[in-house]
C-alpha cells in the first residue's frame, strides 16, 4: 500500500447536497449516482445514541427491503449494492417503523459502465487455496476499477470520458489518485495526475508547468507518492543533449527521470534530476538511445528520509537521501561507470521496489533478457546497511504457470504487503493478480480479461500497478 495522505477531505460534492429540516447534509446527494456498490448513508441528523433504522429497497421494488440497525443518523451498508441499479432509503427510529410511509424517501443509484460489465470485462478466479480470504480489495489500473478477491468490481473511477489508467492507488482517508492520459488514448508518458474522493471530486491535480523539465510540460510518468505532510511525489522526465558516439557533430536527445515534490498549493518544495547522477557511458552503453534508463518507480521511507529509485532499462536500484540528494548506494547491473556498486545480475527490468523493513527490500523482478526461459518472480534482498556490504537475495518465488507466455511479463508489474503478511503480486503485460504467502504457495490467483464481439476471452492489454485498499477506509 502507498504512504497515506494526512489531507483533510470533505467527501461531499457540493452540488446535489440535500439537506434535512435541521439544516444537516443527507448523504448520498439526492438522485446522485454512485461510482461504488460500497455506501455509507448519512441521515444528515443529530440525534441521541439509540435505536435507529436505515430502510433500503431497490426503486420501485418494495419486497427487497432490507432493514439495517443503527445506533446513530449513520450506517454503512453491510452488503455490496449493484452497479446500474437505483435505490430509494429511509431513516426511522422505532416509534416510526409502523408508520414509515409518512417519512421522507431519499433516492440515489449506483451507475453503470462497460468497464464494470462482465459481458466485456471480467476478472476470473483460476485458484483458491481452501478457506483463503484476501482481506480486502485491490485497484486495476487499466480498466479503472476495485476488484474484490472474488473478482466483483466494487468501485470505478466515475470520470466515464477517461478509458486509461496508470498507477491507481486508494488512501486510508478514503481518496483516490491516479495518472491518466491527455487523449484517453494509451500513452505511457505526458500523462494527467488527478487526486479525487471516492465520489469523482476533484481534490488536487499536477500543474504539468515545466519549471524542472525546463520545457512546456513536466511529461508525468510511472510512479508517485502522496506523503504524510499532504505533498504530492511525481516522477517526470529532464532532457540533455548528447553527442552521437563517433559524430561528435550531430547530438541527439536523451531522456532521464526526474522527482518533483508539490505541496497542496501546487508550489515545488523539493525536486532531484537523475541527468545529474547518470553518466553518460552509460547511457550509451549499447548504442544511442532516447530514453536508456527510463526512470520506473520510487518509494519514500518517511522517517529516514530514504528512497529507493528504480531505473529499469539499466537494472539498477538506488538508495537516495533525499534531504542531501546524494546518492548513497547503487544496486544492480554493472555499466561501464562502474555502477552499480553490487547485485550484477540479481534482477533485470525490475518493477515497484519498497522497503519491507530498515534492511529488506521487495520487488517484483520482470526478468527481461534472459532469453525463452525467463520467468518472472517476487524477489525479497538484504540491503546493505552500508557500502561494505552487498546486496544479497534471500527469498524469491518463481511465477511460473506452464509456459513462458503465462510466466514473463516483458514490462509493468508490482508487488504489495497485505496486512495478513502475504504478498498482492500483478504480472504487468500478463494480467494476473496474485496472493502468495512467506512459503512461496499461491493463495489466490485472478486473471483479468476482456471481451470484443465476435472475439473470444483475452488478456486485458495490461496492468501497471494493483494497489491494495480497505473497503472501510470508504
Amino acid at each position: 500500500m502507498r504512504p497515506f495522505t494526512g489531507l483533510s477531505i470533505l467527501f461531499f460534492l457540493l452540488q446535489g447536497i440535500v439537506f434535512n429540516l435541521n439544516g444537516q447534509t443527507i448523504y448520498p446527494p439526492e438522485n446522485k449516482a454512485m461510482n461504488s456498490r460500497i455506501i455509507h448513508l448519512d441521515a444528515g441528523e443529530k440525534v441521541k445514541k439509540g435505536n435507529y433504522y436505515f430502510l433500503i429497497w431497490e426503486k420501485g421494488d418494495t419486497s427487497t427491503i432490507k432493514t439495517i440497525k443503527s445506533n446513530s443518523g449513520k450506517v454503512k451498508i453491510p452488503f455490496l449494492l449493484d452497479f446500474g441499479k437505483s435505490y430509494e432509503w429511509q431513516f426511522l427510529n422505532k416509534k416510526q417503523l409502523s408508520e414509515s410511509q409518512k417519512y421522507p424517501i431519499h433516492n440515489f443509484s449506483v451507475l453503470y459502465n462497460q468497464r464494470i460489465d462482465t459481458n466485456f470485462f471480467r476478472h476470473r478466479v483460476v485458484q483458491r487455496k481452501q478457506g483463503y480470504k484476501m482481506p480486502g480489495a485491490f485497484m486495476l489500473d487499466f480498466v479503472g476499477v476495485a476488484v474484490n478477491d472474488d473478482g466483483e468490481p466494487v468501485w470505478i473511477v466515475p470520470d466515464t470520458t477517461l478509458h486509461h489508467f496508470k498507477n491507481l492507488q486508494a488512501y486510508k482517508d478514503g481518496t483516490v489518485a491516479y495518472y491518466t492520459s491527455l487523449n484517453g488514448g494509451n500513452s505511457r508518458n505526458n500523462l494527467l495526475f488527478r487526486h479525487i474522493s471516492r465520489d469523482g471530486q476533484l481534490l488536487w491535480e499536477a500543474p504539468d508547468d515545466g519549471k524542472i523539465s525546463e520545457n512546456t510540460i513536466e511529461n508525468y510518468h510511472h510512479d508517485y507518492i502522496i506523503t504524510s505532510d499532504s505533498t504530492y511525489m511525481l516522477v517526470g522526465n529532464t532532457y540533455l543533449l548528447a553527442p552521437v558516439p563517433g559524430q561528435t557533430d550531430i547530438t541527439y536527445r536523451i531522456d532521464c527521470g526526474s522527482i518533483i515534490e508539490y505541496d497542496k498549493n501546487k508550489n515545488i518544495v523539493w525536486s532531484w534530476k537523475s541527468a545529474d547522477y547518470l553518466k553518460i557511458v552509460d547511457l550509451q552503453f549499447g548504442g544511442p538511445n532516447p530514453n536508456p534508463s527510463h526512470l520506473n518507480g520510487i518509494w519514500l521511507d518517511e522517517k529516514r528520509s530514504l528512497m529507493l529509485v528504480s531505473f529499469r532499462f539499466i537494472n539498477r536500484i538506488i538508495l537516495l537521501d533525499k534531504k542531501s540528494g546524494k546518492v548513497l548506494d547503487s544496486w544492480g547491473s554493472k555499466y561501464p561507470s562502474g555502477e552499480a556498486r553490487t547485485g550484477d545480475s540479481l534482477f533485470i527490468g525490475q518493477h515497484s521496489p519498497k522497503f519491507l523493513n530498515d534492511s529488506t527490500m521487495i520487488l517484483y523482478n520482470n526478468s527481461a533478457g534472459r532469453g525463452n526461459d525467463s520467468i518472472s518472480n517476487v524477489s525479497i534482498f538484504r540491503i546493505p546497511l552500508n557500502t561494505s556490504d552487498s546486496i544479497r537475495l534471500i527469498w524469491k518465488k518463481n511465477l511460473w504457470f506452464g509456459n513462458q507466455r503465462e510466466s514473463f511479463s516483458l514490462t509493468k508489474g508490482d508487488v504489495d504487503i497485505l496486512p495478513d503478511g502475504n504478498y498482492l503480486a500483478n504480472m504487468g503485460d500478463v494480467p494476473r493478480t496474485l496472493v502468495i504467502s512467506p512459503e512461496g504457495e499461491i493463495l489466490l490467483e485472478i486473471r483479468h480479461e476482456m471481451k470484443t464481439p465476435g472475439n473470444p476471452w483475452m488478456w486485458i492489454s495490461e496492468n501497471y500497478r494493483v494497489g491494495w485498499f480497505d473497503p472501510a477506509w470508504w
